[in-house]
């Protein structure tokens, strides 16, 4: 097989499983929280509490990195140049420091830009929490449609599995099941988290 060949046999792999690809960390991080909550029931204690708060951490910086390199991708985009004043803008619009957006600019820089990594995270953020509610509601079948799901490269047959519709009202629903599934964990119950809130 010629180098050529190789490399067109590589793409067709990697797009036959952009699904899978997309949310391998969602899987991961959804059987965890699973076995997570398990152990806490036997043990009568929080004993992987740690374990999970980190866990979701990791996916809000995952997802605040996405959002950062989508920001000035969409910049460069329609302007064909990222200007000061730009950068200005977006500063303002997080409410952040010069030397934040001088360490958010940093950080594009360093991962040149590439979200594929950081995506898997993001999504896992978003799609675990309502994965572990729906199974905690209605038990194993929801896993397996959604096992099922991954292996067939489905979209549509993953939101199916957590009864959640592809609009508005969904993604509301899956950004609301994240927020309570962060806030159980967290410490500052009445303090704003902005990367919670972008």
């Amino acid at each position: 097989m010629d180098e050529t060949s190789y490399k067109k046999a590589y793409k067709n792999l990697v797009d036959c499983n952009k699904v899978r690809n997309a949310f391998k960390e969602t899987t991961a991080i959804t059987f965890e929280s699973i076995y997570a909550e398990y152990i806490n029931n036997i043990a009568g204690f929080n004993i992987s509490k740690n374990s999970v708060v980190k866990r979701y951490n990791d996916c809000l910086l995952h997802a605040e990195i996405c959002y950062d390199n989508l920001s000035i991708a969409k910049i460069k985009m329609e302007n064909g140049i990222i200007k000061t004043e730009d950068l200005e803008t977006l500063m303002r619009e997080n409410h952040e420091s010069p030397n934040k957006m001088k360490q958010r600019i940093t950080r594009i820089l360093k991962h040149k830009g590439k979200i594929e990594r950081h995506k898997c995270y993001a999504l896992a953020g978003l799609f675990a929490p309502t994965l572990v509610e729906q199974y905690n509601q209605h038990g194993v079948n929801v896993l397996k449609k959604y096992i099922e799901s991954i292996k067939n490269n489905s979209v549509d047959g993953i939101f199916d599995s957590i009864q959640i519709s592809q609009n508005e009202e969904g993604y509301d629903k899956l950004f609301a099941n994240m927020k309570k599934r962060i806030m159980q964990f967290s410490n500052f119950n009445n303090r704003k988290n902005e990367e919670l809130e972008k």
